[in-house]
């Protein structure tokens, strides 16, 4: 998991763990640096405290579209 935040970026995502992702989960709360990362992934917007407070529903969600996807 990658933050940015006032101090920056940490654990900032390598481009080979960023192509090996199905999907991306982005907050919607702030813009997010170097964006253009993610090009031609699955973005997931949501809010930080969604992905705090509702993380099981939030996945289920997911898991729900890549099984879908691959259908």
């Amino acid at each position: 998991m990658e933050t940015q935040g006032s101090i920056g970026i940490e654990n900032e995502l390598t481009a080979d763990e960023i192509a090996q992702a199905d999907i991306v989960i982005l907050t919607k709360d702030i813009g997010i640096k170097n964006e253009d990362r993610f090009k031609g992934k699955t973005i997931v917007r949501i809010g930080v405290s969604d992905a705090v407070k509702r993380a099981d529903a939030v996945m289920s969600k997911i898991e729900a579209h890549l099984e879908k996807a691959t259908a």
